[in-house]
C-alpha cells in the first residue's frame, strides 16, 4: 500500500449544474506543523502525486506565492512545505500561485513602519477598488460585496482607532488590528482562489482542477465552492476540516488514490 506524504485530506466536488462533466480536487495539508512520515508503508510525496497531475494536463492552483523570490521559509521544519515551494519554482509555468497576500501588503513589515499605517494599505484599495473589476461576473458577485463588507469593517475598525489616538496606535490595538487584517487577507486568497478557479472552468478546456493548500483554507473553499458553483462532494477522505483536527494528526497519511 502507498502512502502519501504531505496531505492530510483531500475532497472531490463534481456534479455542478454551471460548469457539468467538472470534477475539482482540494488537497488538505498542515503547513505549521512537521509531519510525519509515513513507516512502514511505502510513501511518495505530494508533489510527485501533482506531478502527475501536471502529466495529465490538469490545471493545478497552489497556495504559493506567485514569484520566484527567494524568500524566508515560514515553516522551515515543515519538509513537505518546503519540497512544496520547489516544486511550485521548477513548474511556474504550468502552476497558478494563488498566495498574493504579500503583493498587496507585507504585515511584518507595519510594526517598524516610520509612515502612518494608512499608507501600507494602497493595494488592499486597489483590490477591491480597481482589480474588483475583474471579478463582476454575475456568479461571483455576491461572494464579491461579501469581501468588499469585510474590507470596509477593517477600514472603520482602523479609523475608529486613529480618531483617539492621532494616527499613533498603542501596542495592544496594533495586535489587535493586525488579527483583523490577517483575516481579511486569509479571506482574500480564498477569494482570489476562487476567481481564478471561475476562469479556469469558465475557459472550459479541461474538466480537472486540483486545489492544493493548508487546511484552514481548504475547509472554506470547499464551502464556497458548493455555495457559490453548486458542486456537490463525490468522495472525501481524512482530514478537511478544523473540527476533525486531533493529536493524531502528525502522523496521518493518506492512501494513494485515482483522480
Amino acid at each position: 500500500m502507498t502512502k502519501i506524504f504531505g496531505m492530510i485530506g483531500y475532497t472531490i466536488l463534481y456534479n455542478s449544474f454551471i460548469f457539468p462533466n467538472t470534477e475539482i480536487l482540494i488537497i488538505s495539508d498542515m503547513h505549521d506543523e512537521s509531519i510525519k512520515n509515513c513507516t512502514p508503508y511505502k510513501q511518495i510525496n505530494i508533489e510527485d502525486l501533482l506531478n502527475t497531475y501536471i502529466e495529465k494536463e490538469y490545471k493545478i492552483l497552489l497556495e504559493e506565492i506567485p514569484n520566484k523570490k527567494e524568500l524566508i521559509p515560514l515553516f522551515p521544519d515543515s519538509e513537505h512545505v518546503n519540497n512544496t515551494r520547489k516544486f511550485y519554482l521548477k513548474n511556474f509555468d504550468k502552476i497558478i500561485g494563488f498566495d498574493i497576500r504579500l503583493d498587496l501588503i507585507d504585515v511584518t513589515a507595519l510594526e517598524k513602519s516610520s509612515v502612518p499605517l494608512i499608507t501600507h494599505f494602497v493595494r488592499l484599495f486597489e483590490f477591491f477598488m480597481i482589480r474588483s473589476k475583474l471579478f463582476e461576473l454575475p456568479i461571483v458577485k455576491k461572494y464579491y460585496l461579501k469581501m468588499l463588507l469585510k474590507f470596509y469593517k477593517f477600514m472603520n475598525h482602523y479609523k475608529e482607532h486613529i480618531k483617539y489616538t492621532y494616527i499613533k496606535i498603542n501596542k495592544t490595538t496594533f495586535e489587535k488590528l493586525m488579527k483583523n487584517l490577517n483575516d481579511l487577507l486569509s479571506d482574500i486568497i480564498e477569494f482570489y482562489c476562487f476567481c481564478r478557479l471561475f476562469s479556469e472552468l469558465k475557459e472550459n478546456k479541461i474538466n480537472k482542477i486540483v486545489i492544493n493548500c493548508g487546511l484552514y483554507h481548504a475547509e472554506k473553499l470547499i464551502d464556497n465552492i458548493k455555495k457559490y458553483l453548486h458542486y456537490s462532494i463525490k468522495k472525501q477522505n481524512g482530514i478537511n476540516s478544523l473540527m476533525e483536527i486531533n493529536q493524531n494528526n502528525n502522523s496521518l497519511c493518506i492512501d494513494i488514490f485515482e483522480f
